[in-house]
């Protein structure tokens, strides 16, 4: 059987200030994984943090930019129905069927009709 030389030649004094400082190491890298799990533990937490604020802020932005499409949609509808209007003006006033409005001439209280 084979037996390394540096064991068998090291005195017991020797052999416990060895394992004393292998002990001491233990106890020290234990000390950093716990610290160090303690940053990561404190890193994902600002992590989620961020990704909650960040997840709000794109709800809000989607929100926002439903509503913006909703109401240009509108608008656009509202544009359609007075290119109508506009084009249906033209049409009468081409063939003299829209009579001047005389606004100066009508009474306050009178409602003037416009053809439709």
């Amino acid at each position: 059987m084979k037996v390394k030389k540096g064991i068998q030649d090291a005195d017991p004094a020797q052999l416990e200030k060895a394992k004393l400082q292998e002990e001491e190491e233990l106890r020290r890298l234990e000390e950093e994984k716990k610290s160090l799990e303690g940053q990561i533990a404190d890193e994902e937490k600002r992590h989620r943090t961020e990704l909650r604020k960040w997840e709000k802020k794109i709800k809000a932005s989607e929100e926002k930019l439903e509503s913006l499409q909703k109401e240009l949609k509108e608008k656009e509808q509202e544009n359609r129905i007075s290119k109508l209007k506009i084009k249906e003006m033209r049409r009468l006033i081409k063939h003299n069927q829209l009579k001047p409005l005389a606004i100066a001439a009508a009474p306050e209280n009178e409602v003037l009709e416009v053809p439709s």
